[in-house]
């Protein structure tokens, strides 16, 4: 199952940032993100990754509220300036059997 993310965040290629990522639609009304979410930049290495989790409390995404356990966050740094990274984000629901669910984003590095 495919995520299909509209927006493309921006970052300076000098600071890092918090990424945030709705599986909302993904889930079904019971169900919510649950192991170890995934993050990863996909056909270069410019970027760094981090603190790759599983939202833990409801938050605003695109201006729609988001409960806990239905997004996936991470912190981006590095890249070049006038570049359009392409990212992919995996979550895994707590379904049974769990589900992975992979959402296909792009940043653009300012």
């Amino acid at each position: 199952m495919g995520v299909k993310v509209l927006q493309i965040p921006q970052k300076d290629a000098d600071g890092e940032r918090w990424a945030s990522v709705s599986f909302l639609y993904a889930l079904d009304d019971v169900e919510s993100l649950t192991g170890t979410p995934e993050a990863t930049e996909v056909g270069t290495t410019d970027l760094t990754i981090a603190n790759v989790a599983n939202s833990t409390s409801s938050m605003e995404i695109n201006g729609e509220t988001v409960a806990a356990g239905k997004a996936v966050r991470f912190t981006i740094s590095g890249g070049t300036a006038g570049t359009v990274y392409d990212l992919q984000v995996i979550g895994y629901s707590n379904s049974s059997p769990n589900q992975k669910i992979v959402a296909d984003l792009k940043l653009e590095v300012t």
